[in-house]
């Protein structure tokens, strides 16, 4: 479970998010290291041009989890209270947009740290 603070919400109000089985896994490989260590900023830029990304959509890592939440999960006011967006906003950005094939794919991505 991850609290955001009301601080570092997108709206403001604070909320509990509960992580995925992946997501716990991997993180748990790595309990030991901080959550955003020095230059997290510089390497997942340097990550992104190596990957052979020319442009990167803001927001896009949130956008695309929600997409795929949405989908697996079915379930529009969960997932509106897991990202922290309301119903109307997933209903008008979020659906349909991945197969239900990837979105299951999607949960259960090996997140190993390399």
């Amino acid at each position: 479970l991850i609290r955001i603070r009301s601080s570092k919400s997108k709206i403001r109000k604070k909320r509990n998010v509960r992580l995925s089985d992946n997501a716990q896994k991997a993180l748990s490989r790595i309990s030991h290291l901080p959550i955003l260590p020095m230059g997290i900023r510089r390497k997942f830029n340097d990550v992104k041009r190596v990957a052979g990304f020319v442009e990167w959509p803001s927001d896009v890592l949130r956008h695309t989890a929600i997409s795929y939440h949405v989908e697996r999960f079915q379930d529009k006011s969960a997932t509106a209270l897991w990202a922290g967006n309301s119903v109307r906003i997933i209903e008008e950005h979020y659906l349909e947009l991945v197969s239900p094939t990837d979105a299951m794919a999607f949960w259960e991505i090996d997140l190993r740290p390399v």
